[in-house]
């Protein structure tokens, strides 16, 4: 545990998937080049939910758009510091940017840098090519909640993988501002009191996913976590949706 993730979301027209998907393929060759060692860009699929927040909700989407869920995953901050400063000086990023902006609205993309908290791989994490399946979180939380939230999800994560998770990924805020792009405070409303989780959990495919969740609702260990009055965060306010993964790239 200790690495460092940028994450985003980004609000894109539906019928903009496959223009997005091939920048996604250039930016993701480019990051792993630069030193990332896991890049997956994720589009809305199951993007419902019933009892939390939701991530159309706090991207402020329209009927027309969809939701991209994105996590690069570097092995500190000061990696991703070193990488994103030589991709600003890249040409062919820079090229890629300039398109970019025909495809989706800088504007509305929430960008920001997370810590991670809680870190659990399988043996397949990284097997295969695109094609998993991946269950996004974005919380509002308490500063002063974070640690009782670490011990929480380590449980949780537990549970997770033992149903079948590939990885399951917790991060905290930490690099937040951003001149260009909304941010994650933005986004999830967070308060000057208040950071922002960032979290993924992944399958090998949504039938996998379903048939994890399923089980984990039935799981005492669960039920338990989910009995206790004293949550660190307010499930209301988190905002939860599954994504299908459309381009994935590992570091070798």
């Amino acid at each position: 545990m200790g690495k460092y993730v940028d994450g985003f979301v980004i609000p894109i027209k539906k019928d903009g998937i496959e223009r997005y998907r091939a920048l996604a393929q250039t930016a993701s060759r480019k990051h792993i080049e630069c030193g990332a060692l896991e890049y997956v860009e994720c589009v809305g699929d199951d993007l419902d939910s019933e009892h939390t927040a939701t991530f159309p909700d706090i991207a402020g989407i329209g009927e027309s758009e969809t939701v991209v869920f994105t996590f690069v995953v570097y092995e500190s901050k000061e990696a991703r510091d070193a990488a994103n400063a030589t991709l600003m000086g890249d040409e062919e990023v820079t090229a890629m940017m300039e398109t970019a902006s025909n495809v989706f609205d800088p504007k509305r993309m929430a960008f920001g840098g997370f810590r991670t908290i809680v870190e659990s791989y399988g043996k397949q994490a990284r097997s295969g090519s695109a094609g998993k399946y991946v269950d996004g979180f974005v919380l509002p939380l308490k500063k002063g909640n974070v640690d009782s939230y670490q011990k929480m999800s380590e449980k949780a994560s537990t549970v997770w993988m033992e149903h079948g998770a590939l990885e399951y990924v917790e991060c905290a805020g930490d690099d937040l501002n951003s001149e260009h792009t909304t941010s994650f405070p933005e986004m999830a409303g967070a308060g000057e009191e208040e950071t922002v989780i960032f979290a993924y959990i992944v399958y090998a495919s949504k039938e996998d996913r379903d048939r994890a969740n399923a089980a984990i609702m039935e799981d005492e260990r669960i039920k338990e976590m989910m009995k206790d009055e004293d949550h660190p965060f307010d499930p209301s306010r988190m905002a939860y949706g599954g994504f299908r993964t459309i381009v994935e790239a590992f570091k070798n």
